[in-house]
């Protein structure tokens, strides 16, 4: 971006080249001018009009992160992220049908200071070099998920990282009794698509009393493959906002006593479940510190919630070839490993592993692996002596898989 005095000068709109949220993806391109508070610099993304619009799901719901660049070492640069979620206006993430670009666009209007642009020997960062400014999208997170994709557009193995969200106007959303839903995700690879429906105000026996998290279960691309009716724990965190411990953790069991319309599979891509969760996740009183409990679940009007893991129990019936090359005949000596991940959380929730289908042979029998981590009868149960690789204390068992 050149010129930059001069574009705040007269209040001129930086407009950058379009660009694609992925391979037929969204378009969309940033808007830098001055800002409507005094002495910053606002940064804006627009919705373009698209040729793949028609294939893609809308309204969009997506985070942009955005980095001004540090012209003084390659690091230190100053990020931002701008979010299309449940409270950005309706114009600004819906589908573009007449003109170029939505009406309105989404941002911040303090992005920077104008201060802050100049060099800073502390920090050693300079963002404004010669009049101008370096700016780098680095990342894109699309939830809303085109239909034509057959993975999610996040890695969304839960076992190696967590999803967080953060559930800002809090007390907003009390007063007027709004339901906050988070972006779908996918219990692991290939699996089941939910989402998290939460109840600021609480709801049924937590009404006016606690917040009320629910779990429900969306059309997915991959429901053909999976095994109905659905059981699993899915366990959340509400963040502790003083430390990244104490963690406030929920976790919202479906199983064989649940509501059948909560396991069962959705078949329509603009219908829900029936969800399945907790009404007294929390007391109202438990979210600020006390004497007894210095722990903060709420913080400037905001609640942070982390999706830590799904535990499935419904197992997944997955491809019918073998993972190895079709033209091996004979076993060979190593054939097939797998990786066990969550060790712990196996432990702590009595869950076993079910490994991948695998084959004897080509055109051989087809067979499985579960592992208890629990033992057989009163076996022994530490994470040490697991971890260690005793396994005469583990139940491993053979199951034939039916063609």
């Amino acid at each position: 971006m050149t010129n930059v005095l001069k574009r705040m000068e007269f209040n001129r709109t930086f407009y950058s080249p379009e660009f694609f949220t992925h391979l037929n993806g969204y378009k969309l391109r940033l808007e830098v001018q001055k800002s409507l508070q005094p002495q910053s610099i606002g940064l804006y993304a627009r919705i373009m009009r698209g040729n793949n619009d028609n294939n893609l799901v809308w309204p969009l719901q997506a985070s942009i992160v955005v980095e001004l660049l540090n012209w003084r070492q390659n690091a230190s640069h100053y990020s931002c992220t701008l979010s299309f979620n449940e409270l950005t206006p309706f114009e600004s993430k819906s589908q573009v049908t007449k003109g170029e670009c939505a009406l309105s666009n989404c941002g911040t209007d303090a992005f920077i200071s104008y201060a802050s642009l100049g060099y800073n020997s502390t920090t050693d960062t300079e963002y404004l070099q010669d009049d101008c400014l370096r700016f780098c999208i680095k990342e894109v997170i699309v939830y809303s998920s085109p239909s034509s994709f057959r993975k999610p557009l996040w890695k969304s193995w839960l076992a190696s990282y967590f999803i967080e969200h953060t559930i800002t106007h809090f007390f907003e959303r009390i007063r007027l009794q709004n339901v906050f839903w988070s972006p779908s995700f996918y219990s692991s690879d290939r699996g089941y698509k939910m989402c998290l429906k939460v109840y600021p105000a609480g709801t049924g026996l937590g009404e006016n009393s606690h917040v009320s998290i629910y779990c429900v279960l969306m059309k997915g691309e991959y429901d053909n493959e999976l095994k109905w009716p659905f059981t699993a724990d899915v366990v959340v965190d509400i963040l502790n906002w003083m430390h990244d411990s104490h963690h406030h953790r929920v976790v919202l069991k479906v199983n064989e006593d649940s509501v059948h319309s909560s396991r069962t599979r959705v078949d329509q891509a603009n219908e829900l479940g029936h969800g399945w969760g907790n009404s007294k996740a929390i007391e109202f009183g438990s979210l600020f510190p006390t004497n007894s409990s210095p722990v903060q679940y709420l913080l400037d009007d905001c609640m942070r919630i982390r999706i830590y893991d799904v535990v499935i129990y419904s197992t997944r019936l997955l491809e019918k070839t073998p993972h190895w090359k079709e033209s091996m005949v004979r076993l060979p000596q190593s054939l097939a490993e797998f990786t066990v991940t969550g060790v712990t959380q196996h432990l702590s929730y009595n869950t076993e592993y079910i490994s991948q289908p695998f084959y004897t042979d080509s055109n051989g029998f087809k067979l499985r692996l579960e592992v208890n981590f629990n033992g057989a009868n009163d076996g022994m149960k530490s994470v040490d002596y697991v971890l260690l690789g005793v396994a005469s204390f583990l139940m491993i068992n053979y199951f034939v898989s039916l063609e």
